[in-house]
């Protein structure tokens, strides 16, 4: 027996995304091919509803004279009226057999969210559900009680039949087109009730993109490839991702647990630690090197999301195709971005390469951060209570960096130039003492208890500058208009 097509979608995208079809507009469900258009769409279809009601294809013709809709269902055989009244809405009831009964009998206040227009075939005495053994949505007996119902917010309309739930799609009667009761009757009830019920040619919201017909709803995107967890799409085609054995992790980084390897789906390869590639393939190799040769598996994490377990050690959490959480303290390169929901320990002490840009990690337990690092890159990044120690960073770039919980900065002793670029700091004492060349652009210094300064910022009493809260916002203030302090 062929399965229905609520069935088939309610087993692909689950149970509420078929449901909310349904009790929306089921003649969603009569779209030729909708589970395949909607099969990479997710498991939740609010967000894109007016989409796919705008598949349906409803067009309003236009007319050069109006017809009364009353008048016109007269024309076609039936007694109309507008139920403006539950009394009204309800009084079609008594035609209806027991079991095959409105839904709309049961909704107190659907009047009020929709125009109704209820039609009774003026043969109706002779029309009995006992003739039809079989029946067929668009059959006579089905037809001869209709209940025409507009959303008085608009771009929504169904035709419900008297059949109810013993034929496919009782509510999607005549495509819930008007006109294939009697030609001219959707234009009629659009200015009789001002209301515009055509399919509007609905927008896929944010986090969705169209591949041929194909709606996909993606986690995260990186040039051009779009990523979820059971597909990603890479030059307008769609990829299984075969989900006993294969992992997103992070903006197309894949991981196989059968063959033990980290593949970069974007670029292409397992990633490299050649000084002459960037910090993605770095990596993207340093996970290959944390999960090669390992015994791996999966297991639900008290994080969210799952932990990658490798010879019994977690090492990651990942969580709707983002690391949320990474435990490889020895790494050569970790690159995270674009993120806000880091949770748990963060030990990152030994990382030669880190970079942390457009992502918060003030909800985390507790970072440790690298302390002899030779790249550090922290831009448009908020960090929380930890222990800044970039004495033994050889190169770093802190821009548009939050750092107001930091508990203390230690600054390096020897070094020719060192830069802040729209950085907060805390409350703490600053020791740029070593440092030949600051630049300080656009840093908010306010809570800052002391600046040690080398000696050729000394002031004209020559003694170390300690501000206090008087002074505090007069160096911000001069530091925003001369950045940056050169050796004389």
């Amino acid at each position: 027996m062929k399965k229905n097509m609520y069935d088939i979608i309610k087993k692909q995208n689950g149970e509420n995304f078929a449901r909310a079809i349904r009790n929306y507009d089921n003649g969603i469900l009569d779209i030729p091919g909708i589970d395949k258009i909607v099969k990479n769409a997710g498991r939740d279809a609010g967000p894109i509803m007016q989409y796919l009601v705008s598949l349906k294809g409803i067009k309003i013709k236009e007319q050069t004279e109006y017809h009364d809709p009353i008048k016109l269902l007269d024309s076609a055989g039936y007694n109309a009226y507008v139920a403006d009244t539950l009394e009204k809405q309800n009084a079609i009831k008594c035609f209806f057999a027991p079991g095959e009964e409105l839904c709309t009998f049961d909704d107190a206040n659907r009047f009020n969210k929709y125009h109704i227009l209820n039609a009774v075939h003026k043969d109706i005495d002779n029309i009995k559900r006992v003739d039809y053994k079989k029946p067929q949505r668009e059959d006579r007996y089905g037809t001869s009680v209709m209940s025409i119902q507009l959303l008085k917010a608009g771009g929504h309309v169904s035709i419900k039949n008297r059949y109810n739930h013993s034929v496919r799609n009782p509510d999607n009667t005549y495509g819930s087109n008007p006109d294939n009761i009697i030609y001219g009757l959707s234009y009629s009830l659009k200015e009789y009730f001002g209301v515009d019920f055509s399919s509007q040619g609905g927008y896929l919201p944010e986090n969705y993109v169209l591949v041929g017909n194909q709606i996909c709803k993606y986690e995260t995107k990186i040039r051009n490839v779009y990523c979820a967890e059971e597909f990603y799409v890479k030059n307008d085609r769609i990829f299984p991702i075969n989900k006993n054995y294969e992992k997103m992790l992070e903006n197309g980084i894949l991981l196989n647990l059968k063959d033990k390897k980290v593949s970069d789906i974007v670029n292409g390869g397992s990633g490299s630690f050649a000084a002459t590639v960037g910090m993605r393939q770095g990596f993207v190799a340093s996970l290959n090197k944390a999960v090669s040769g390992k015994k791996l598996r999966i297991s639900k994490s008290k994080l969210g999301g799952y932990d990658i377990i490798a010879n019994g050690k977690q090492i990651l959490t990942v969580n709707k195709c983002h690391i949320v959480n990474i435990n490889i303290p020895d790494a050569e390169v970790i690159d995270l971005s674009n993120h806000e929901e880091f949770r748990g320990i963060f030990n990152l002490k030994n990382v030669k390469k880190l970079a942390l840009v457009n992502c918060d990690l003030s909800g985390v337990e507790q970072l440790i951060m690298p302390t002899a690092a030779k790249v550090l890159t922290l831009s448009s990044v908020q960090l929380p209570e930890c222990v800044l120690d970039l004495s033994s960073v050889a190169e770093m770039m802190i821009t548009k960096a939050d750092l107001s919980r930091v508990k203390t900065i230690i600054l390096p002793r020897n070094k020719d130039f060192i830069s802040f670029t729209k950085v907060v700091f805390p409350a703490c004492d600053l020791d740029f003492s070593g440092i030949k060349k600051i630049n300080l652009s656009d840093c908010d210094l306010s809570k800052v208890r002391s600046i040690k300064w080398p000696l050729h910022y000394l002031s004209e009493h020559n003694m170390i500058k300690l501000c206090d809260s008087n002074a505090q916002q007069q160096l911000s203030n001069r530091i925003k208009h001369n950045c940056i302090y050169r050796q004389r």
